[in-house]
Parts: structure tokens; C-alpha cells; sequence
């Protein structure tokens, strides 16, 4: 199949023209930036981050806390074919996504999608944000020149074939896990996600792809109770950042509710001056 699944969606959008910000809000880039920023005012910033690292982790999401790479733990990253389904049979969330992540380098998205279906029905938010990334890219119109008659499964037939429902399910799936995470889990991708899905559909589609998230939300959490596991949790972390301003990116005429409340949390702004982007900083009591 003459395209890189692997590195969908393709090219991050540039949604933004440069902006200027408050000289007087602190710049901070790096983890250890936040974390000498935190100390400085009196916190735990190791404390802090290694939690907010630890709640990310266990609802699937690689890397640090400003960019969520999508690289593996070098032990998964190493590992064979058959060490990994046997680590995915225990429900190894990490293992789940490799084996989605090595399907799409093989051309095979049909089995990627079941292997984040499997992740997400074991507790993973980042596998919903990665199933959305795959719709998206299936359905692009730009697909249709490496489609030939025949070529393609019916079933992946019908996810290429419709843009509309394609977006509509990408939407549903990224606000799926800000159902199921909370404002935690958007960071500068995920707002990027959004703004892109919601500007490319009309409100039809838009209210369409809402209800589709909390249908999505349900049937994870059935398949959860099914495998004898618990529904998500509703545990915050005791720190998070996410982009400023993050429940203004919820495009649904009724607001999203999350299952996650950071009501309570206290929150500073300030500027990660490589993307030049506003973001939060959230500390939550305990």
C-alpha cells in the first residue's frame, strides 16, 4: 500500500499565527523548566511531574508531559512479534500499541484499529486519540488515487469511502478520551485534533460525532466490565498541563462532562516558547 499509515495524520497542521504573550508569564520548554519553575514557588516539582507522568502513563500516553511523542518504552520497542502477543494477551497496554504501531508500518490498518480497540477496552486514552489519527487518514479524498477495484476489505472499503463518517468518528473517538480524561489529556496534538476535525464539518456532523463520543465512552467502559476490569477512573493527578483555555475546545452545543474534574485545581498559565503556545498548568489538592 503506497502510504506511510504509520505517520498518520501526515504533517501537523499550522493553525496558528505567531502571537505575543505577556513578557511577564514564565517561558518554560522543558521538564526541567517546570520543574525548577515549581520549586521556586515553594512545590514538589519533581513530586509533581512524576505523578502527572504516572497518571498519563496509565491511560496510555507515551513520552513527557509537553511532548506526548509517540515513541515506545525501548524495552516494547525491542521486543519480537511473539513477546508482544504475549505481553498484549495479559492486557499490556503498551505492548497493544506497538502491535498497532507495527501494523500500520506493514500497510495493515484493519489490524491496527482492532489492536487499539483492544487497548482502549484496557484502560488506554491514547489509543482512542490514535484510532482517531487513523479514520482521519483513511478517509482523506486523497486516499482515492491508491485504491483499486478489489484491493481494499469491505470493511475498509467503507471507513475510505466516506469522508463525512470518517471525520464524524475521528471527532467522536478525540472527544472520547477528553470524556474519559478530562482537560489532563489535552495537550498542543490533541487541540490540534480538534480545531482541525471540528473545522473541516458543518454543526450537523459536528453534533453527529458528540453523541458518537459518548457512545464511544459506553462501549469501552462495557468492554472494560467485560474483561473483569474496573470502568475509567476518575482520579485527577495532582498536576497536569494542557493548552490554555482547553474547555474552549470542546465544540458540542451541550458541554462535555468529564469524568475527570479539575474544578477544584488551581491553575497558572504560561508560554512553551518553541511552539510560541499559551498553557496551562494545573495543581490539584489532594
Amino acid at each position: 500500500m503506497a502510504i506511510d499509515f504509520a505517520k498518520a495524520p501526515a504533517e501537523p497542521l499550522k493553525l496558528e499565527t505567531p502571537v505575543e504573550y505577556d513578557p511577564a508569564l514564565p517561558r518554560l520548554h522543558t521538564r526541567d523548566d517546570l520543574a525548577m519553575y515549581l520549586n521556586g514557588n515553594g512545590l514538589n516539582g519533581r513530586e509533581l511531574l512524576n505523578n502527572f507522568e504516572s497518571w498519563l502513563k496509565q491511560r496510555g500516553y507515551p513520552g513527557d508531559i509537553l511532548n506526548r511523542s509517540s515513541a515506545p518504552d525501548e524495552l516494547v520497542a525491542n521486543a519480537s512479534d511473539t513477546e508482544l502477543l504475549m505481553l498484549a494477551g495479559t492486557g499490556d497496554i503498551a505492548s497493544l500499541h506497538e502491535l498497532g504501531e507495527r501494523s500500520l508500518r506493514d500497510g495493515r490498518p484493519l489490524d491496527a484499529i482492532e489492536w487499539y480497540d483492544q487497548a482502549i477496552a484496557n484502560g488506554s486514552l491514547y489509543a482512542m486519540v490514535r484510532h482517531a489519527d487513523l479514520l482521519n487518514t483513511l478517509s482523506d479524498p486523497a486516499l482515492a488515487e491508491f485504491r483499486t477495484a478489489g484491493e481494499w476489505p469491505p470493511e475498509l472499503e467503507r471507513i475510505t469511502a466516506n469522508r463525512k463518517l470518517g471525520l464524524q468518528n475521528a471527532l467522536g473517538w478525540s472527544l472520547a478520551a477528553i470524556m474519559a480524561g478530562g482537560y489532563a489529556v489535552i495537550d498542543v496534538n490533541q487541540a490540534e485534533r480538534l480545531i482541525a476535525f471540528t473545522g473541516a464539518m458543518d454543526i450537523v456532523d459536528t453534533r453527529l460525532a458528540c453523541e458518537l463520543a459518548q457512545e464511544f465512552v459506553l462501549e469501552a467502559a462495557s468492554s472494560r466490565r467485560a474483561r473483569g476490569g474496573a470502568v475509567f477512573s476518575t482520579d485527577n493527578p495532582l498536576f497536569a498541563v494542557t493548552v490554555a483555555d482547553a474547555a474552549m475546545l470542546d465544540p458540542c452545543s451541550v458541554p462535555i462532562v468529564p469524568l475527570v474534574s479539575m474544578d477544584h485545581c488551581e491553575r497558572f498559565n504560561f508560554v512553551d516558547p518553541v511552539p510560541n503556545r499559551l498553557m496551562s498548568a494545573w495543581i490539584c489538592p489532594y
